[in-house]
């Protein structure tokens, strides 16, 4: 830094002639002349003389000497192009010096230049830009002194470069790039204007929350900042910034290479956390240990144990790790654990739900903290939902991966950790620790194992053939793939394996019935249960290969088997067998029986009653995302409890209404048209109904009838209400027919009619005992109306729904 303006702006104007302190001590001055003597040879010699001493030296008296033996020079040939250049140089460069001195004099010069020298030489407005940047002015000024010196001279790639800093202040990254393009394409291969480049592709690329989703711009931005580095090797800070740039492309080895040389050449808080973080992704740990104990002594304790608790677990080092996590304690840094970071010390520790970091010590709740809690299938997918970036993606799956890890699903495990190294996000935490976790010997075991098993089908053994079928289209080990599935299932089946069997028939369709009838012929629990789909014409045929499949513990067979016994259609009902089948399938697993376990719990039927049974298991399988235990929990929620919660009814309804139930779809309606747990909104409401009606709801039709009669959300309609309320009168609604009742009791939309009034009553009536209305509102129709009358009227009415029906 010189007089206050960063080295980088000087250089833009000077170059390598650098800058002079206005308070430097005294040297020698530069050659006196005789102006009626000296020649112009004389003169301009000793002028680049004292030039060159000022640009070694940094003496004000040099380049003052300097100057005026130019002056002299210029006065006798003023059109030499070689001294026009030191001569406007020098100007400038004093210009600079003395605040902006002389410029009317540096513009008159600028003018009578030769045109030739323009793409070296900036504009005298440019001068002025570095003076009111120097000052701090508005950036409106600055970037008007631009546009100045752009129109003095077009060709100077150091306006250009200037400009895209002053875009780049401003955030105007497009801009701030297109301008430093232009500045490379006039003058490539300088360092600063590749620098300015990169920097602003990636400070674009960051305008993006989640910065992996530019890896156009990152690559870029690498590209240009790993040129810089090659032209200017002693600058560590371009190394070090493209280092990152290649850590986020997950070019590991490029990234620990640049970071490494930067690391030696000088320390910083970013090369030693890039060179760390890609030596730890290389499980070079040993270099990582080493740059972790310098972060810990120069830069952050926190940050060092946190790179140390990933490489104790790496190298299975407990007392490391045990070390590690008490220091973080010490320091009160347990609370300010990342959530990955806390679920990884939880499994590593074996802490309990009691103990654990991710319940105890994280702060507030949120989605991903409830799914470690109890990772269900709803709150899966309720973070795959809300997942709006492969940044959340990445933070997702590890967390599945990591559930998944616990509960020993090893396969499941890697088919996240699998989607996370894809998504190659690589300096999220989530990926250093799926990094972490993909290293696990019980992993390593798994992948072992599959590479043996494929060895296996190799060799024509058809258990394994028949397994790799079933991992190809299953997708958790490798990427799914029907075709080599097909394959080496049909091969498994030509040696008689009848699970191979059954997988042909699934990828091929009813031509292979034979192999669905010989699967079932060899006791094959998914074939029997698979091929009494077919039986539906021989109903006894059809029970026993379900019950079959069913004692062989098949869970789709064993509720199967519970919903003929509950039916009691085609075999004598038995409650009691029905809730027991229901309830062994609820334990392998099976969302339909849990719903159904649970509400013959919680209704007391084919056993004893027992609400919070009941509810246990309709949680499980609303959990599991069975829709009807879904709408079974909002209507719960409510209506069956006194202590209403619209908001956990609207939360479980919008899910059951997600999977097209009709009943949550309208009543999710009614909440929204009521503003009942969530915010009013009627065209919602609107839409839900209509919804509802297309997925069959009757109920649907007095809900879009009550919206148009009184004009919610839609423009008023009564001829609309009414032909809504006909239609759910004519499919037997007993709500709509006692609603119909009530408009002509009033005569509301239709004219008042006692007897049409008292016939719809009692018409609904005969649907339901459960109808509440005001009787008194009838009452006072029942004189004017005799029992004849009326029951003719009750027989018209029953006849027009008859054939409306």
């Amino acid at each position: 830094m010189c007089n206050g303006i960063k080295f980088s702006l000087l250089l833009l104007v000077v170059l390598q002639f650098g800058c002079a302190s206005v308070t430097e001590k005294k040297t020698p001055q530069g050659k006196q002349y005789n102006s009626s003597t000296v020649s112009f040879s004389d003169s301009f010699s000793a002028g680049l003389s004292d030039y060159n001493a000022w640009t070694e030296r940094q003496s004000k008296a040099h380049l003052v000497s300097a100057l005026a033996h130019f002056e002299r020079a210029y006065s006798l040939y003023p059109d030499n192009v070689r001294l026009q250049y030191y001569y406007y140089r020098s100007l400038l460069a004093l210009g600079l010096l003395n605040g902006g001195a002389q410029l009317i004099k540096i513009e008159t010069t600028f003018a009578r230049l030769n045109p030739s020298l323009y793409p070296e030489l900036v504009a005298p407005a440019y001068l002025e830009f570095l003076l009111a940047q120097q000052d701090k002015v508005d950036p409106s000024v600055l970037f008007s002194l631009l546009r100045k010196a752009m129109q003095q001279n077009p060709y100077s790639a150091m306006n250009w470069n200037a400009m895209a800093q002053v875009m780049s202040k401003e955030k105007s990254y497009d801009m701030a790039i297109a301008a430093a393009a232009v500045a490379n394409h006039m003058q490539p291969n300088t360092a600063e204007y590749l620098y300015q480049l990169g920097d602003n592709l990636n400070l674009k690329a960051e305008q993006n929350s989640c910065v992996y989703e530019e890896k156009s711009l990152i690559s870029q931005s690498a590209r240009y900042l790993a040129k810089a580095a090659s032209l200017q090797p002693e600058n560590y800070g371009f190394k070090q910034y493209a280092a990152i740039q290649y850590l986020r492309l997950g070019i590991l080895p490029l990234s620990q290479q640049l970071s490494k040389q930067a690391f030696q050449q000088a320390h910083s808080y970013w090369n030693a956390l890039t060179y760390a973080e890609s030596a730890i992704l290389l499980d070079n740990l040993e270099e990582a240990k080493e740059v972790i104990e310098l972060i810990e002594h120069e830069y952050s304790k926190e940050l060092a144990l946190r790179l140390t608790l990933m490489v104790a677990i790496l190298e299975q080092d407990t007392q490391t790790l045990a070390e590690a996590h008490q220091q973080l304690d010490d320091i009160g840094a347990i609370k300010q654990l990342d959530i990955f970071s806390a679920a990884m010390l939880d499994m590593a520790f074996e802490h309990t739900a009691e103990n654990a970091i991710v319940k105890n010590e994280l702060s507030g709740q949120n989605d991903m903290v409830r799914y470690l809690y109890m990772p269900t299938k709803l709150r899966q997918k309720n973070l795959m939902e809300a997942a709006t970036t492969t940044c959340n993606l990445t933070d997702i799956h590890f967390l599945m991966a990591l559930t998944a890890f616990q509960k020993q699903e090893y396969e499941k495990a890697i088919k996240h950790l699998r989607l996370v190294k894809e998504l190659k996000n690589t300096r999220q935490t989530s990926f250093h620790w799926a990094h972490v976790l993909w290293q696990k010997s019980e992993i390593q075991q798994q992948l072992d194992a599959f590479e043996q098993l494929k060895v296996k089908a190799q060799q024509g053994d058809n258990a394994a053939q028949s397994q790799l079928a079933a991992k190809y289209l299953q997708g958790f080990l490798i990427t799914p793939d029907k075709e080599k599935a097909l394959h080496f299932a049909q091969l498994a089946a030509n040696q008689n394996n009848t699970d191979a069997m059954v997988l042909v028939y699934e990828l091929t369709g009813s031509k292979n019935q034979q192999l669905l009838k010989t699967a079932a012929e060899h006791k094959n629990a998914r074939a029997m249960y698979l091929l009494s789909a077919s039986l539906q014409g021989d109903p006894s045929a059809m029970f026993r290969l379900i019950k079959s499949s069913a004692e062989l513990d098949y869970p789709p067979a064993m509720a199967k088997l519970a919903n003929l016994y509950f039916q009691g259609e085609i075999v004598e009902r038995d409650l009691q067998q029905a809730y027991n089948w229901y309830y062994s399938a609820a334990q392998l697993g099976h969302s339909e029986a849990a719903f159904r376990v649970g509400k013959m719990a919680f209704e007391g039927v084919g056993t004893e009653e027992n609400f919070e049974v009941g509810l246990k298991y309709i949680y499980q399988a609303a959990h599991a995302l069975n829709a009807q235990a879904q709408e079974f929990l909002g209507m719960f929620y409510h209506f069956m409890i006194s202590d209403v919660d619209y908001r956990e009814a609207a939360f479980w309804y919008m899910h059951a209404a997600a999977q097209g139930l009709p009943l949550a779809l309208n009543n999710l309606g009614d909440l929204y048209e009521n503003g009942q747990g969530v915010a009013q909104d009627y065209q919602k409401a609107h839409e839900l109904y209509q919804s509802a009606l297309k997925q069959g709801s009757k109920m649907a039709n007095l809900s879009l009838a009550m919206l148009y009669v009184k004009g919610l959300g839609v423009k008023q309609n009564q001829q609309v209400a009414l032909e809504y309320l006909q239609a759910g009168a004519k499919e037997g609604h007993a709500s709509s027919q006692l609603e119909l009742a009530k408009w002509y009791a009033h005569g509301r939309v239709v004219k008042q009619s006692a007897i049409n009034a008292l016939a719809w009553l009692h018409i609904a009536k005969s649907n339901t005992d459960l109808l509440e209305y005001d009787k008194t509102l009838f009452e006072k129709f029942q004189q004017s109306v005799s029992k004849q009358q009326l029951e003719k009227q009750i027989t018209l009415l029953q006849s027009w729904l008859s054939k409306q029906s």
